[in-house]
């Protein structure tokens, strides 16, 4: 039903220690849509990868996360994670700050191992946000959203996909 998402054809240099980074998600383009989330609770957005797309990167770790936000939200109010099943308890989560608006960058103190074998699931939460922010669909992925209240439940938005995506060395 749903095509893999990847932009691994978009390898990257960091500036601090020059190693190939691979980007991993739907799209990193200027974000041009907003769409209504909560007030008050949490809302968020989760893009699933397949055990075959994870298999090409076994070995490799989840480095940093890169999500486009409205504002800049409050402190500890963003909640960044990584699962291997769309029901399963994360595998690891952060509770971070939003410094601004627009593309915030979280770098991991201590990198990710990708696990040997199944899909992955990253995602974000944030609370109080108005509204969650939406790009221009590069490639289909398997994505999910929720907004204050609900469930996680399929994206089928066949053209716009979250302004999330992580990065892989």
């Amino acid at each position: 039903m749903f095509a893999i998402a990847l932009l691994a054809a978009l390898p990257f240099r960091a500036a601090a220690d020059d190693a190939p980074r691979i980007l991993l998600g739907s799209s990193q383009n200027k974000s041009q849509y907003m769409l209504p989330a909560a007030s008050e609770g949490a809302s968020g957005a989760m893009i699933g990868f397949s055990a075959a797309t994870m298999s090409a990167f076994r070995g490799c770790e989840i480095t940093e996360f890169r999500v486009d936000l409205v504002r800049a939200t409050g402190t500890d109010s963003l909640r960044i994670f990584v699962a291997d099943g769309l029901e399963k308890a994360p595998l690891a989560e952060w509770r971070l700050t939003g410094e601004k608006s627009g593309w915030n960058t979280f770098v991991l103190d201590h990198p990710l191992h990708i696990p040997d074998e199944g899909p992955l699931y990253i995602g974000y939460e944030v609370e109080g946000m108005r509204y969650l922010k939406y790009v221009k669909r590069l490639m289909a992925s398997d994505e999910y959203c929720h907004t204050e209240g609900t469930e996680w439940s399929a994206w089928e938005e066949p053209d716009l996909s979250c302004s999330f995506y992580t990065v892989i060395t």
